[in-house]
């Protein structure tokens, strides 16, 4: 080609000449050999965000309910009675104390009396208590809400012994009055003691003594009801006009007599109001029924012995 058609064409091209270079990945622009030149990415596509994982509302319920502790204090002072009555108080069944086997403890449920392996309707020396219940099965109460804190204590102790207590036997009795303090142990009212005099039974006699030397500090007593589970209608129980005076020596009397005098000492009320026995204490069902004359004049005979009249 002649220098002049070189020239010719030449004039007819940039200073610059424009060519494209390939790269792997990427495709470049280049106006070279021209310093000046810039480099353009094509925009890349903004990433996804992955969204945060939805927790089952269940398990969110859950850990909200561990994080928070419920503001039980708070509450309205009449909805935590309420809420210690359900816990403490029962209204519908007795409240029973027993002793012996996995059943020690207060319990929800009242004592009934059988014959033992031995025994028989109407004889007392092999007689068993155990607890009668709707499902046998009685409800425990649930005291725990004492040992929550010393408010909750101060509050709620008063309506648990508010109510009666119902004890199997006089052991029974003693061992309750041994686990309470002295503080506790004026907040009781009203005390019932199922089988007092059953026969060839020593350990009641002496637990009897104790449990009345302890009840001396309990200021606020109102009412002591001495009662008799039976078998049967014919279940006399210790009176037998032959052998009562021998059976009266181990009653336990004089305790009783030593805590009657204390109590009359007191600014309260005397023990004639306090103290109080079940007719069938003194004698079967069939003579309440047939011969009440009979219970009035074994009625007479105790009073007198006790100084109870």
């Amino acid at each position: 080609m002649s220098s002049s058609m070189f020239a010719l064409h030449a004039g007819t091209f940039p200073a610059a000449l424009s060519f494209t270079r390939y790269r792997p990945g990427s495709l470049t622009f280049v106006h070279g050999p021209s310093r000046n030149t810039v480099v353009k990415k094509p925009e890349q596509k903004p990433k996804r965000k992955r969204a945060p994982r939805k927790t089952a509302p269940r398990q969110a319920k859950k850990a909200e309910i561990r994080d928070v502790p419920f503001p039980f204090l708070e509450l309205p002072a009449e909805i935590r009675v309420m809420i210690y009555k359900h816990l403490l108080v029962e209204s519908s069944v007795e409240l029973s104390y027993r002793t012996g086997g996995q059943g020690k403890g207060l319990s929800r449920g009242c004592l009934t009396k059988v014959p033992g392996k031995h025994g028989r309707a109407g004889h007392d020396s092999w007689v068993t208590f155990k607890p009668k219940h709707e499902d046998d099965k009685p409800t425990p109460l649930q005291p725990a809400i004492l040992r929550v804190c010393k408010f909750t204590r101060a509050e709620a102790t008063p309506l648990l012994y508010d109510q009666t207590f119902y004890f199997e036997n006089p052991l029974a009795l003693k061992r309750f009055l041994a686990r309470i303090t002295p503080s506790t142990l004026s907040l009781l009212r009203k005390i019932v003691i199922r089988g007092w005099a059953e026969r060839n039974i020593p350990c009641w006699v002496n637990a009897l003594a104790l449990a009345f030397a302890m009840l001396t500090t309990a200021h606020n007593l109102e009412s002591v009801r001495f009662d008799r589970k039976v078998s049967g209608s014919s279940d006399q129980g210790f009176w037998d006009q032959r052998r009562f005076p021998e059976y009266l020596k181990h009653l336990a009397v004089e305790d009783l007599k030593f805590w009657i005098q204390y109590v009359n000492s007191t600014d309260g009320k005397k023990a004639a109001e306090i103290l109080s026995f079940s007719d069938i204490n003194f004698g079967s069902q069939d003579e309440i029924e047939n011969d009440y004359k009979l219970i009035e004049e074994r009625k007479k005979v105790f009073f007198k012995e006790l100084q109870l009249e």
